[in-house]
């Protein structure tokens, strides 16, 4: 083995030795927010709940004001993990990408599998995201009832705020399933082809 070829195993080796590190570190990083995400969604909605059968048991009519808008910031919340997730799933695709260029064999290949499954056909997931709509929808529906019997005016400001607001949460989660992942993917071989 020449000088040369002993210069370039031993930069291709720092090279993998990086990107295994950050694929990592990214790894580490989605688990995180899809476990916060599940965190939110379970303390919020409980304590919604609760929230909500405590204000029709005790007439507390505050409490039908209030649930919706935290249903409105956990939906955001939601958008906001599931954009981070799908953008870190297109690098980590990427990283997975550039580790099996390097060793010559597919070694890492679960995030081309699973965006050829889809996430919108995973059975579980789809059960999951139903529950906690179908939750929303009670919590809203009990709110926005009761807020009708209290005042019908402010009623009215109610079901036209959730409409607007459950469009553009419709509209953004859309254009973040179809757009996120592939511009990440995209923009991160982009980036590593201008290195080399």
């Amino acid at each position: 083995m020449n000088k040369q070829e002993t210069t370039n195993n031993s930069i291709s080796q720092n090279q993998l030795d990086i990107l295994k590190l950050e694929y990592i570190r990214i790894c580490d990083y989605i688990n995180i927010l899809e476990g916060s995400a599940d965190k939110v969604f379970s303390i919020f909605f409980g304590a919604n709940g609760a929230a909500l059968i405590y204000g029709l048991v005790k007439d507390v009519e505050e409490v039908f004001y209030i649930t919706p808008l935290v249903i409105i910031w956990v939906l955001s919340y939601y958008l906001y993990t599931l954009d981070k997730v799908l953008t870190l799933g297109g690098y980590k695709e990427h990283l997975e990408n550039a580790i099996n260029k390097l060793v010559h064999k597919n070694i890492l290949i679960w995030e081309s599998i699973l965006v050829k499954k889809n996430i919108k056909n995973k059975f579980i997931y789809i059960i999951n995201r139903i529950v906690h709509i179908f939750l929303g929808l009670i919590i809203l529906s009990l709110s926005g009832y009761k807020i009708f019997i209290i005042n019908k005016i402010h009623f009215i400001s109610f079901i036209v705020m959730i409409l607007f607001i459950l469009l553009i949460f419709i509209i953004s989660y859309i254009k973040i399933l179809k757009s996120c992942y592939d511009k990440a993917l995209d923009l991160s071989n982009k980036s590593y082809k201008k290195i080399k």
